[in-house]
């Protein structure tokens, strides 16, 4: 009975108020009280099957949690523009005597909002009045399906192996018409003047990207581990735009002109984008309670974009004159990205209340640049059938570059147990880069700090929170509950 009132206990505080954790979707809310930079260098459960699934097999217990993300965070670095905040997750690990641990998370963001409104008014002179009136209908959709699935599995004492697969789909869709109808004047009835602009837009991004992951942990003597992942991603959509406009104008005088104009957008963009990459980690465990960690990374990246944008504008009048215009735009990516990260660190248990953890790592990144570009307009204006004028635009760009960009970091942080059911941590990081690009490159440097703490009950309930900035306002807080079966 005990044990029913702590799931529905929890469960319930799970899904109602718990805020911002990345259940094996992203380096824990424990490591973010250290510092991200501390990932793979403190121990850390979540952190580490993050980084690797073959640590999944040390899973003992069965785990149920729960997520609502205030802010974005990414696991893939091929779609890092994946908009995930204010999404809901729910995960559980199943351990699986002699077959394995098993592990499901999905995180979800359902956003859909249909917008209408309609306005008019009315404005009296002495001798006319003005009638505006407009109307807006707009629909956006803006949801993620995150869906992972991981398996970790113990071949032998000292042999550990885990492999983990990532579907990650993003809508991104919208549009929105407007029809504005402004400046009708009526002077004794009769229509003075009329305007009036329709104005349809819609466009189309819904990334879908994948990663796989196999991984193997290695543990040759009590003192040393290393461990290997190795992953692959890919990132492939085609995003769209497309505008129409249509607006008429009459003038009524001496003589009465009439004014039509329509224009139209599109736009069309390929995207494919894959990544290779593996990822090393090796500890040795000093009688001390010390642990150093040395850790390398390598991955290469090609991102490959192929656009196409045009357009038409035409102008009518009733006094016989048309002018039309059209351009296209067209733009070519195959750009190379090479990367590679060395860092060295350790993690040093001073007492049984004070844990340090501190860091030196460095990353270079190579891009090799290939992208062309051409433009091309041309326009031709009419009089009663005859030509009067005509233009025409072309030009081309290529760029092929080989920048280098670099990056060192020396991220501190600690732990400190305040009671036994409750740690708070704080961590400072120092990061110097210089960032290369197309155009130049600049140097900076920059520090900051992180803070958080956890609180446990009974071995079996967990909290770690996260705070972003300032204690206040709770909006500041992201927060992770757990219950351990």
């Amino acid at each position: 009975m005990k044990k029913i009132f702590y799931c529905v206990s929890v469960l319930f505080v799970l899904f109602v108020s718990a805020e911002g954790a990345f259940g094996y979707l992203g380096k824990s809310i424990r490591i973010m009280g250290f510092g991200d930079e501390l990932a793979g260098v403190i121990q850390d459960e979540y952190t580490d099957i993050y980084r690797n699934p073959a640590y999944l097999s040390f899973v003992e217990r069965v785990k149920v949690f729960g997520q609502y993300n205030l802010y974005q965070h990414s696991e893939l670095k091929i779609a890092e523009d994946f908009r995930n905040e204010e999404a809901g997750l729910a995960g559980i690990v199943l351990c699986l005597p002699k077959y394995g641990n098993l592990a499901l998370i999905g995180e979800l963001k359902p956003s859909t909002t249909k917008d209408g409104s309609t306005k008019a008014s009315r404005s009296d002179y002495i001798n006319y009045y003005t009638l505006d009136s407009s109307s807006v209908k707009r629909f956006s959709k803006e949801t993620i399906q995150n869906f992972k699935v991981i398996y970790g599995f113990k071949l032998s004492p000292s042999l550990r192996l885990g492999v983990d697969f990532v579907y990650l789909k993003n809508y991104d869709d919208g549009d929105s018409n407007k029809t504005i109808v402004t400046h009708q004047k009526r002077y004794s009835e009769d229509l003075m003047h009329y305007s009036k602009d329709d104005n349809m837009d819609n466009y189309s991004n819904s990334p879908d990207a994948q990663r796989g992951t196999f991984g193997l942990v290695f543990t040759p003597g009590q003192r040393t581990s290393l461990d290997f992942a190795l992953y692959y991603e890919k990132l492939e959509y085609t995003k769209r735009t497309s505008s129409n406009r249509v607006s008429e104008n009459i003038s009524v005088g001496i003589d009465t002109t009439l004014r039509k104009n329509f224009f139209w957008d599109t736009s069309r963009a390929p995207i494919k984008n894959r990544a290779l990459g593996l990822d090393i980690n090796f500890k040795y465990h000093f009688p001390q309670k010390t642990i150093l960690a040395v850790l390398l990374g390598g991955r290469y990246q090609k991102n490959e974009l192929s656009s196409l944008s045009q357009n038409k504008d035409s102008t009518y009048s009733s006094l016989n004159f048309v002018n039309t215009g059209n351009a296209k735009t067209s733009l070519e990516h195959n750009d190379r990205i090479l990367n590679f990260s060395i860092g060295i660190g350790a993690e040093k248990d001073f007492s049984s209340s004070i844990k340090i953890g501190v860091a030196l790592k460095g990353y270079w990144d190579r891009e090799e640049l290939d992208r062309f570009e051409w433009q091309k307009s041309s326009g031709i204006s009419t009089q009663n059938d005859s030509v009067v004028g005509s233009t025409s635009y072309f030009a081309e760009n290529r760029v092929k570059k080989t920048t280098n960009s670099y990056k060192l970091t020396f991220p501190i942080g600690t732990e400190v147990v305040l009671h036994k059911m409750i740690k708070a941590r704080l961590g400072g990081e120092l990061s110097v880069k210089r960032t290369e690009t197309e155009t130049g490159y600049s140097t900076s440097s920059q520090g900051s700090y992180s803070q958080g703490f956890g609180l446990s009950y009974d071995e079996r309930i967990f909290l770690d929170v996260y705070l972003e900035d300032a204690l206040t306002p709770i909006g500041n807080w992201m927060a992770k509950i757990e219950y351990r079966f």
